[in-house]
C-alpha cells in the first residue's frame, strides 16, 4: 500500500467531494493502523513473542518500513543466519540502508564467533575501520601475512587513535618488526599535529633507543613551542632536530611572532632547511606579524602549489584593512590571480578601497573602477554591503521554479521515500536521515531539485534547506529561507523587543530550524541554547530553570533565545553585529574585541573576528536576517546606522 499515493486521479472519477473525503479518510485510518501494527510487532518482538510478531509482520508486507520488521528479526539471530540468508537480504534491500547494515553486523559477529573462514569467503569492503582492521587480522590469520601486513599502513597512518579492533592488528605489526622509526616519527608528527597528546606519548614509546630522546623532545616542543627559542639546545643539524625546529618555529609564529623572526634568523644559518621547509616558516612568521597588525612589504608571495602564499595575502590584506592602509589593500588585491581576485570578499575590500582613495584626491593610486557595481547584484553579505555603499537596494534574486506534479509524484512513490516518510511522521529522525542520504546518493541533479521540495512538503525543514543547497537550488528562497513557527516568532519578537528578522537569522544559521538538534558543544535545540544560558536567562525573566528535553521544545527554546538576545541588544547598545557575535562566541570575548578596536566601521570590525567560525557566523546571520525582513514584510537597512 502507498501511503502517499496520489488520491486526486481517484477522486476525479468519484461521484463528488463527499465519496473522495470518504476515501481520503479511510487511506489516513489504513495508514495509522498499519503504523500501529507496526509498533506493536516490535515491541512484540524485543518481548519474545515471534509467533506474534510473525503473525503482525505477515499483515503488514506492503507497509513501507516492512524491510526494517525483517531487519530486526534477524538482527536479534545473527548467528542462524546462512551465507544465502544474509546476501539475499542484501539483494532484496539494497536501496535502504539496512542491506549493508544488517550484512556488515552479520560479518561483525562471524568475526566474534571466530568464523573466519565463513567471513572471508563473505567479506565485503567496508569504509569502517574496525571492519578494516578484522578483515586483515583474518586474513593474516588464513596464512595471508604479505597482504594483511601490506594494507596495515593506510590504518596506520592518521593522526588520532584508531578503533580497538585494530589494536591487535597494529601490535602484530610491531611485533615482527615491520615498523620503522620513519613510519612512527610520521604518525608522531600528525598525532601533535592533531594535539592528540595521549597518542603522540605512546607514539614517542614506540622509537627505538637511538631517536627515543627527540621523540620526547618533539612532544615537549609541541607542547611548549617557545623552547625552541633555546637555539643551543637545537643546535645537531640532522633530519629530526630539523623537523622538530620547523614544527616549533611555526607554532610560536602565531602566538611571539618576534621571538619565533630572532629564532629563525639564527637556525636559517645554523641548520640546512630544505627550501620548501625555510619557505613555510618564513611564510608563518609573515602571517604571525600580521595578525599583531605589522605588515612585511618584502614578504615571499610567489604561488606555491599548496596555496600557502593565498594565506600569506589574506593576513596582510587583513592587517592593511585594520590599518586603513587602503594604497596597500587596493596593490595587495590586484596583484592575487585572477579566480582568487574575483572572489567576493576581495571584490568588496577592493571596492572599500578604492571608494577610500578616490576621497584622496592626492593619492597616485587611486581609481576609477567600481567592482561594486557587479557585487552588488548578489544576494550575499559582502553584495548587501556593496549596494548599500551604493545607496542601491539589495538584491534577493529570488527564482522559486517547483517541478512539474509528474515529477514530484513520481519521487513521493519512490519506495525510500515512502520509507522516509513513515520514519519522519514516527518521530524517527535518525532513520529518516540514513533513508535520505541512501536516496539521494543514487539520484541524478533533477531528481534532488524535486526531492528537496517534496521533503519540504513533508515539513522536515532542516533537511529540506540542507537538500536545497546540495541541489544547487540557491535562489530558490521558499526552500532555502523558509519561514516556520511563524506564531511563536511573532508572539516572542512582541514580547522581547527583538526584531522578527533576527530572531529568524540566528534560528537560521545555528540550526536550519531543527528543534532536536544539538551540538557537539552542548547546544539544543532550535536556536541552539547551552542549558547554563537557558538557566540563567530563565532566572533573569522569572522562569523556572527549563530540565534539558524543554529545550528541544520550540515554545520555550525561542522564548529562552529571544529573552537572551534581548539581554544582549541592551548590553551592546542595540548592535546586532554585536550581539550576533557575542551568541555565538560569548559576550566576554566580544567586550574584549570591543578594547582591541572599535565597533565601527562594522565592516571592518567583523572582518577581524579572529575566530573564522564567529567571523562567518556574524556575516550570515546579518545576510539571513535582511533576507527574513524582506520575506517577512518587514524591509530594513542591512546595517542599522549605529552599526555601521
Amino acid at each position: 500500500m502507498h501511503l502517499r499515493r496520489p488520491l486526486s486521479g481517484l477522486c476525479a472519477r468519484a461521484l463528488g467531494g463527499l465519496l473522495c473525503f470518504a476515501l481520503w479518510q479511510t487511506a489516513i485510518a489504513d495508514i495509522n493502523d498499519m503504523r500501529q501494527s507496526y509498533r506493536s510487532a516490535l515491541e512484540q518482538l524485543n518481548d519474545g513473542h515471534i509467533d506474534a510478531f510473525k503473525a503482525a509482520m505477515a499483515r503488514l508486507t506492503d507497509y513501507p518500513l516492512y524491510p526494517y520488521l525483517e531487519y530486526q528479526y534477524y538482527r536479534q539471530r545473527l548467528q542462524y543466519l546462512s551465507d544465502s540468508d544474509a546476501r539475499a537480504f542484501r539483494d532484496r534491500w539494497a536501496d535502504s540502508p539496512i542491506a549493508d547494515r544488517l550484512y556488515g553486523e552479520w560479518l561483525d559477529d562471524l568475526a566474534h564467533r571466530g568464523a573466519w573462514e565463513v567471513y572471508l569467503r563473505n567479506y565485503a569492503p567496508s569504509a569502517d575501520v574496525a571492519r578494516q582492521c578484522t578483515y586483515l587480522r583474518a586474513l593474516d590469520r588464513s596464512g595471508e601475512h604479505t597482504t594483511a601486513m601490506a594494507g596495515i599502513s593506510a590504518l596506520w597512518m592518521v593522526g588520532t587513535s584508531q578503533p580497538k579492533a585494530c589494536d591487535a592488528l597494529f601490535a602484530i605489526w610491531i611485533d615482527r618488526g615491520l615498523v620503522t622509526n620513519g613510519i612512527v616519527w610520521d604518525r608522531l608528527t600528525l598525532a601533535l599535529q592533531a594535539r592528540q597528546w595521549d597518542l603522540a606519548r605512546y607514539l614517542a614509546s614506540l622509537l627505538s633507543v637511538a631517536v627515543k630522546r627527540q621523540g620526547e623532545l618533539y612532544y615537549r616542543v609541541a607542547r611548549d613551542p617557545a623552547l625552541v627559542r633555546d637555539t643551543g639546545r637545537f643546535a645537531a643539524d640532522d633530519e629530526a632536530t630539523r623537523a622538530i625546529v620547523t614544527f616549533g618555529l611555526r607554532k610560536l609564529a602565531a602566538a611571539d611572532p618576534t621571538a619565533a623572526n630572532a629564532a629563525w634568523s639564527k637556525y636559517s644559518k645554523t641548520l640546512s632547511f630544505r627550501a620548501d621547509d625555510a619557505r613555510v616558516i618564513s611564510q608563518d612568521i609573515t602571517i604571525g606579524f600580521a595578525r599583531h597588525g605589522v605588515v612585511d612589504a618584502a614578504a615571499d608571495l610567489t604561488p606555491s602549489p599548496d596555496g600557502r602564499h593565498l594565506l600569506v595575502y589574506e593576513a596582510l590584506i587583513l592587517a592593511s584593512i585594520n590599518n586603513k592602509d587602503w594604497s596597500a589593500v587596493a596593490a595587495l588585491i590586484q596583484r592575487l590571480d585572477e579566480p582568487e581576485r574575483a572572489k567576493q570578499r576581495w571584490q568588496y575590500w577592493l571596492g572599500r578601497a578604492q571608494r577610500a582613495l578616490l576621497e584622496a584626491p592626492d593619492d597616485s593610486t587611486r581609481t576609477t573602477e567600481q567592482p561594486w557595481l557587479t557585487l552588488s547584484n548578489e544576494r550575499q553579505y559582502y553584495g548587501f554591503l556593496a549596494a548599500e555603499s551604493l545607496e542601491k537596494a539589495p538584491m534577493l534574486n529570488d527564482q522559486s521554479n517547483r517541478p512539474d506534479e509528474p515529477t514530484l509524484a513520481t519521487l513521493r512513490e519512490n519506495a525510500a521515500m515512502q520509507r522516509i516518510t513513515e520514519f519522519y511522521t514516527l518521530g524517527d529522525r535518525t532513520n529518516a536521515r540514513r533513508e535520505w542520504n541512501a536516496l539521494t546518493a543514487r539520484l541524478e541533479p533533477t531528481q534532488r531539485a524535486a526531492a528537496a521540495h517534496v521533503i519540504a512538503e513533508l515539513g522536515w525543514v532542516d533537511q529540506s534547506i540542507m537538500a536545497a543547497n546540495s541541489a544547487e537550488l540557491h535562489d530558490d528562497l521558499s526552500l532555502r529561507f523558509p519561514t516556520p513557527f511563524t506564531p511563536l516568532f511573532a508572539k516572542e519578537s512582541r514580547a522581547s523587543g527583538v526584531p522578527i528578522s533576527f530572531l529568524y537569522g540566528i534560528a537560521r544559521q545555528e540550526s536550519a530550524f531543527g528543534a532536536n538538534a544539538r551540538s557537539s558543544a552542548g547546544a539544543l535545540g532550535l536556536m541552539q541554547l547551552m542549558p547554563a544560558t537557558a538557566a540563567m536567562t530563565a532566572r533573569n525573566i522569572g522562569d523556572p530553570a527549563p530540565v534539558t528535553a524543554a529545550l528541544f521544545k520550540p515554545e520555550v527554546n525561542i522564548r529562552i533565545a529571544s529573552r537572551h538576545l534581548a539581554e544582549l541588544l541592551q548590553r551592546f547598545d542595540g548592535n546586532r553585529v554585536l550581539v550576533a557575535a557575542a551568541y555565538n562566541a560569548g559576550p566576554h570575548r566580544v567586550d574584549r574585541w570591543l578594547r582591541e578596536r572599535p565597533a565601527r566601521p562594522a565592516d571592518i570590525w567583523i572582518e577581524s573576528i579572529p575566530f573564522a567560525e564567529t567571523r562567518d557566523y556574524v556575516k550570515n546571520v546579518m545576510a539571513f536576517s535582511y533576507i527574513y525582513g524582506q520575506r517577512l514584510g518587514h524591509p530594513t537597512q542591512f546595517l542599522d546606522a549605529d552599526e555601521r
